[in-house]
């Protein structure tokens, strides 16, 4: 149940979070079962972050991190920690998500996690991204990216390559934007991540508005808006409905100015 749970998190987050309960539930309280209960707990805060229920996505994480703690797995502190600091982005609290990022990344380095170490260099990515450092936002990506490319990760190729885009985005350079959400939406595509599809939709969208293609961008708003809607995407569908009240902005203030 666990597992399904873990694999459904971007596909189907609100079936995801089901799976999970029933997990948590059928391991009730026992003792022997924490390695299991803390999977099902960071499963949980997968589906809910996704979901976009951030204090109790960060509930989970910690009492997942806390059973790693007790039982000596580091591999899952190490996983436990990053996922926190992920919460911590989405919650603009940047000091204490980088915090958590760099302390999973030190133990994936220590114990030779490389599935680990891709993805907490692409969280701090992340970070310096949402704090306007694009120098580095771009450096941590590359490494994660080569990592996860070398790991055979499509799923964290596809995730690296669209924050790459996000970062061209922000530097106004759309055309390599669009280029690396392309490649993002295609992998998304073929592996049936609906929230990756969706996620990437939004980023074309912004591209084509960047680049002047009011109807593409508006097609591909859309077609983001109605996936984020089918898979209770709440923060996706919140993100398409932004996008397209700024490309619906923008072609007014071109009529005006016509």
């Amino acid at each position: 149940l666990v597992a399904e749970a873990q694999d459904l998190q971007r596909r189907d987050p609100q079936r995801a979070l089901e799976q999970a309960d029933l997990g948590l539930a059928l391991i009730g309280e026992r003792k022997d079962l924490l390695k299991e209960k803390s999977n099902a707990l960071n499963a949980k805060g997968g589906a809910l972050q996704m979901l976009g229920d951030y204090a109790n996505a960060l509930e989970c994480h910690q009492r997942s991190l806390a059973m790693c703690e007790q039982i000596g797995d580091k591999q899952n502190v190490a996983t436990a920690l990053n996922n926190i600091g992920i919460i911590y982005r989405s919650l603009a609290d940047y000091a204490r998500a980088l915090e958590h990022c760099q302390k999973s990344l030190a133990i994936c380095e220590q114990i030779g996690n490389k599935d680990g170490i891709a993805r907490a260099l692409n969280n701090a990515g992340s970070i310096y991204a949402s704090l306007a450092d694009y120098a580095s936002a771009l450096e941590h990506y590359q490494k994660s990216l080569a990592t996860f490319e070398q790991l055979g990760d499509k799923r964290g190729v596809a995730t690296t390559l669209n924050n790459v885009g996000i970062v061209y985005e922000r530097l106004a350079d759309y055309a390599s934007a669009l280029e690396r959400h392309q490649r993002s939406l295609a992998l998304c595509e073929q592996l049936g991540d609906k929230q990756g599809v969706a996620t990437a939709l939004v980023c074309i969208g912004e591209a084509h508005r960047g680049l002047g293609r009011v109807e593409e961008a508006r097609e591909a708003l859309m077609a983001s808006l109605k996936i984020s809607q089918e898979i209770g995407a709440r923060r996706r569908e919140a993100e398409a409905c932004l996008a397209l009240g700024r490309l619906y902005a923008q072609r007014e203030e071109e009529t005006k100015r016509s």
